[in-house]
């Protein structure tokens, strides 16, 4: 993969940060844990958040093989379409669920920063061509390592449309 796709890889992963952080940031603090009926508050949504990105940095960093009678991209298509459907209801997993409980903005947004800038490193000093064989997912099957990076800014942004919707 070109050092020009991987340094367009990180402008998007670095956008999609900032846009995610000044939302939280434009979120007032009492509203940041509140619950509407049937849906995440802010927090849980950062937590959820925090907790997939956690996930998937490792599945980055972890086993992987050779990639073999597919593109690199090939399943970037349906996860933009997944993920670009506000109508369609998706569930986490229960081990990506938000934790109960009051979530502080600051350390969420702090822990946030920190993975994104772990993930970038993995960008920069990785082949995102090989297969990851850490984890399976449920809808997508084995992505490439490109296809998980994309997945992370593909799933933040849906998030953060919910959280406009939230605080909006």
């Amino acid at each position: 993969m070109s050092n020009e796709i991987k340094k367009q890889l990180i402008e998007s992963i670095n956008l999609n940060t900032a846009a995610l952080i000044k939302l939280v940031d434009a979120t007032p603090v009492d509203q940041y844990n509140v619950h509407e009926e049937g849906r995440w508050s802010v927090g849980d949504v950062m937590g959820h958040l925090i907790k997939t990105e956690e996930a998937v940095l490792g599945v980055l960093n972890g086993d992987v093989k050779p990639l073999k009678g597919r593109p690199v991209d090939d399943r970037v298509g349906k996860i933009e379409t997944a993920f670009g459907n506000m109508e369609i209801k998706l569930t986490a997993p229960e081990p990506l669920a938000p934790l109960d409980g009051v979530h502080n903005p600051q350390e969420q947004k702090e822990a946030f920063n920190a993975i994104r800038t772990n993930i970038i490193l993995t960008v920069e000093n990785e082949d995102l061509e090989p297969v990851c064989l850490g984890f399976k997912h449920r809808f997508f099957g084995n992505l490439t390592r490109y296809e998980w990076v994309r997945f992370v800014a593909l799933h933040a942004t849906r998030h953060a449309r919910q959280i406009e919707s939230l605080i909006h």
